[in-house]
């Protein structure tokens, strides 16, 4: 909990700089699918499939640099589903967050690279083993720091097409041994998203504006 009070705290004050900062604000949407697993687990592939979707606030801090801050619903977690010969490598992982990232973003032609913190907490949980063994409560953390990288291609003055990797930054699950390293940190999400963005409303800052013109 703590650092989700630090990370709202911190979103808060990057907020009231920028939008102060920022002569053009941009809403919108997005929405696409996902592709994820638990770094850590002892199953490797990104064979969990999920939606992602959610509201975009972009802050136009100059002709090339943005501030992107998004309110997002992610799905992630594993699939392995095993083998008839193989059965005991059943294991599903099923996770709902709602998660907030704060990108900053460099713009060059009709690309974009951002990168930036987020945090997601968790609203569901489903994990099941071979056994069939279920545990819905309190396996995992309720929340999930991480770092993000985006890479957008802008399609029209509203529409963007993005890819992100997201990586945990702090392990979602307690190691049982009660050890965890700098370079092993145990579980951590990691998530691919590819999604269809489309802003729609632009707000203007007429004090920021204004500044301009008179500099001018």
């Amino acid at each position: 909990m703590k650092y989700g009070v630090f990370f709202l705290l911190l979103l808060n004050c990057i907020c009231l700089s920028q939008v102060h900062k920022a002569g053009k604000i941009k809403i919108g949407i997005k929405a696409g699918a996902t592709a994820s697993q638990i770094k850590g687990d002892g199953f490797k592939g990104f064979h969990k499939f999920g939606f992602v979707g959610g509201a975009m606030f972009q802050l136009q801090l100059d002709k090339k640099y943005t501030g992107n801050i998004e309110v997002l619903f992610v799905q992630k977690g594993v699939r392995n589903d095993g083998t008839a010969q193989n059965y005991f490598n059943l294991y599903h992982v099923d996770f709902s967050y709602v998660e907030i990232p704060v990108i900053f973003s460099y713009r060059y032609k009709r690309c974009s690279f951002g990168f930036g913190p987020g945090i997601g907490l968790i609203i569901r949980q489903h994990e099941v083993d071979y056994r069939n063994n279920s545990n819905d409560h309190n396996s995992f953390k309720t929340q999930d720091v991480n770092l993000n990288a985006d890479f957008n291609c802008i399609l029209n003055k509203n529409l963007s097409f993005s890819c992100r990797y997201t990586n945990s930054i702090i392990p979602i699950r307690s190691n049982p041994s009660g050890k965890s390293y700098w370079y092993d940190p145990w579980q951590q999400n990691q998530t691919f998203a590819l999604s269809l963005n489309y802003r729609f409303l632009k707000l203007f800052n007429k004090e920021k504006i204004s500044d301009e013109n008179n500099t001018l």
